[in-house]
């Protein structure tokens, strides 16, 4: 299935919308909450973990969402002349 959807599948200019935001938000909540509960984590192995974890999710969140926005912004900016 994965290699259909990267072959046959045509993404153009006009399908950027959204939409396609909706799974950056639940790991960027994840890293705002994970963040919230370091100060109750054990210390040691078990706080660095979660504090390394939470920085992870941000940061690929961050990034794509950044691609993702600048996706919909370049739809946005062409508009078709019919």
């Amino acid at each position: 299935m994965p290699y259909l959807t990267f072959t046959r599948h045509e993404v153009s200019d006009q399908s950027a919308f959204g939409g396609w935001l909706m799974p950056v938000v639940p790991p960027m909540v994840s890293a705002a909450t994970g963040a919230l509960l370091l100060p109750y984590a054990p210390e040691g192995q078990a706080r660095l973990t979660l504090l390394l974890a939470c920085y992870a999710m941000f940061g690929l969140t961050a990034i794509s969402s950044f691609v993702i926005i600048t996706l919909i912004w370049g739809r946005l900016g062409r508009v078709d002349q019919v």
